[in-house]
């Protein structure tokens, strides 16, 4: 894991955010960086790299290829991993909420 995806892990480990978090999770080609089960929520640490042309194009593929099957996924830049790590960690219990809601509604 990269030193962001180390960073927020420690602080959402466990059921901490109220929900199993898996980290380093295969869906089908895919390895997400972390994954909620019960919010079918796809968590992606986005650094440098991912701004590149042919990463972004990767990125949408996947994602495609993620919703196609019912799993939402959500980008994190790694900077505000590592300068907003309360705020990234309170967003992401929202879009873990806001997603088992929609789950739960289907």
């Amino acid at each position: 894991m990269s030193p962001p995806e180390v960073v927020l892990w420690q602080a959402i480990r466990g059921s901490r955010l109220g929900y199993k978090i898996r980290r380093q999770h295969c869906l089908g080609p895919y390895i997400v960086d972390f994954f909620c089960v019960a919010a079918k929520l796809a968590i992606e640490i986005d650094g440098p790299s991912h701004e590149d042309r042919a990463q972004v194009a990767h990125d949408a593929r996947r994602d495609g290829y993620l919703l196609e099957r019912g799993v939402r996924t959500v980008r994190i830049p790694s900077v505000m991993v590592m300068t907003e790590l309360d705020h990234v960690v309170a967003k992401l219990q929202q879009w873990i909420e806001r997603c088992v809601e929609a789950n739960a509604q289907h």
